[in-house]
């Protein structure tokens, strides 16, 4: 059974060719684990944030925990500016939110609906 490597950022794509010259190949697919995770924090801000998340073709997943007892944070990732009425996602107070796959590789722009508490952002990035 011949095989191939093709090497993407965030993992390895392995094919198999089954039998002979010709025949089509099967893919395997892994998942490259959270190998360098980073924390951000940003003390939430009726003020949009001065310098957003850069995106990064590295990162796998985002874990973002509002503690906030009264504040909602409002989230882009078009590189506009977010608001409570033209925003991609809402954090609402005390609360966790996984972003992962193409999302979490995106640059995030955030404001929040009022002042007080802190945005806790983890930064899974993995080796490429």
């Amino acid at each position: 059974m011949a095989e191939s490597n093709l090497t993407v950022t965030g993992g390895v794509i392995k094919t198999y060719q089954r039998t002979g010259t010709g025949t089509p190949h099967e893919e395997y697919v892994r998942d490259a684990p959270v190998t360098d995770p980073t924390l951000d924090e940003w003390t939430i801000s009726t003020t949009v944030r001065a310098s957003p998340i850069a995106a990064a073709l590295h990162r796998v997943s985002v874990l973002f925990w509002n503690d906030s007892d009264v504040n909602t944070v409002y989230l882009r990732f078009d590189g506009t500016q977010p608001t409570a009425t033209s925003h991609m996602i809402a954090i609402p107070p005390r609360s966790l939110i996984p972003l992962d796959g193409r999302w979490a590789r995106l640059n995030i722009r955030m404001i929040g609906s009022g002042n007080g508490g802190t945005l806790h952002t983890s930064l899974g990035g993995a080796d490429t």
